[in-house]
């Protein structure tokens, strides 16, 4: 898999820093994420929502409004990506939010500034939105400040996802192939027969 989702169990609790303090929560269940109470000087504490995965050489944390929606001010962010004083990190993906032409996601940088893209941070993100059910399609478009980016997901990838194997796949598409419901091709698939394959779809138990 490209992308590693980092799993933090252990309670840590830092104080003293000028700038506030962080604690961390114990992660929990399923695609729930992880909680952190941010306590800046002078206000009160706020609890933020994450999760945190490592891509070819970045990591970066993913705070979903529809889990949370929680004020991401630059103090906040510089804060929480500190790696003394916070959770540390390359940046904060904050989304997806909803628009007409797809998922889109906000990119801050570790300073709290935005950035228009990241191609890290862009196959994280696609990885999120995969795992926490916001998208089923291995191609779909996602954007961000810097304007639409077409995603591609591996095939490989989305097997393991669906725990699954690309062995697997590739034997139940040769089937549907040889009862005519699909044609394949060249790194593509054509479907021949739509009422067929939905009466396979409808034959599963969901």
């Amino acid at each position: 898999m490209m992308w590693r989702l980092e799993t933090i169990l252990q309670q840590l609790e830092v104080a003293g820093s000028s700038a506030g303090t962080l604690i961390e929560k114990a992660q929990t269940s399923g695609y729930n994420p992880m909680g952190l109470d941010v306590v800046l000087p002078g206000q009160a504490t706020m609890e933020v929502h994450f999760r945190k995965y490592h891509g070819l050489g970045n990591d970066y944390l993913v705070v979903d409004p529809n889990v949370q929606d929680v004020e991401l001010t630059p103090e906040v962010i510089r804060l929480i990506c500190d790696r003394n004083f916070g959770i540390g990190s390359d940046g904060i993906l904050y989304g997806p939010f909803e628009s007409d032409d797809g998922p889109a996601v906000r990119i801050f940088n570790p300073d709290g500034s935005e950035a228009e893209k990241s191609g890290n941070g862009i196959r994280i993100f696609s990885r999120y939105l995969v795992e926490a059910g916001y998208v089923k399609e291995s191609v779909f478009t996602l954007q961000t400040l810097g304007g639409p980016v077409e995603v591609r997901m591996p095939q490989q990838d989305l097997a393991d996802l669906v725990g699954t194997t690309r062995e697997s796949v590739n034997k139940q598409l040769r089937a549907w192939a040889q009862e005519g419901i699909v044609e394949l091709g060249r790194s593509r698939v054509v479907l021949k027969k739509p009422k067929a394959l939905e009466r396979v779809a409808e034959s599963f138990d969901v």
